[in-house]
């Protein structure tokens, strides 16, 4: 992988950070949902772009994306989290074990976020209502 921040990373690299699989990344990369460019037929990121992404978006911006992606990929996120904090505190690795320490305490409240519904979805719903009630 790419050691320097401003280095583009390609899909494989991005996907392995990010620790999705190729197939979703490509998925919310085409819907806009994760920064990038296309590159003639080839996605690219900065990790220095995706980091500062990762920051902005917070517990309302993993709920969005857990909403995004559905499924059950919220408790394999969890257990994914939890198991990389126990290797990085095994390992020494401080501010990694804290990243995915902050991740499970904040994940009971991403998750209800999650099961909210979207800001968007409410504003779809209204209008169709509205309509109905011209009709």
């Amino acid at each position: 992988m790419a050691s320097s921040p401003d280095t583009a990373l390609t899909i494989y690299e991005l996907a392995d950070y990010l620790k999705l699989s190729k197939s979703t990344l490509y998925h919310l990369a085409r819907r806009g949902d994760v920064p990038g460019q296309k590159i003639d037929r080839h996605w690219r990121s900065r990790k220095e772009t995706i980091d500062g992404w990762l920051d902005q978006q917070g517990e309302s911006g993993a709920a969005d994306l857990l909403r995004k992606l559905g499924g059950d990929y919220g408790e394999k996120a969890r257990d994914l989290a939890y198991r990389l904090y126990n290797i990085c505190e095994r390992k020494g690795w401080a501010s990694e074990a804290l990243a995915y320490n902050s991740l499970v305490i904040a994940w009971p409240e991403i998750s209800k976020l999650a099961q909210q519904e979207s800001p968007q979805g409410k504003t779809q719903a209204m209008l169709f209502d509205q309509q109905e009630a011209k009709e």
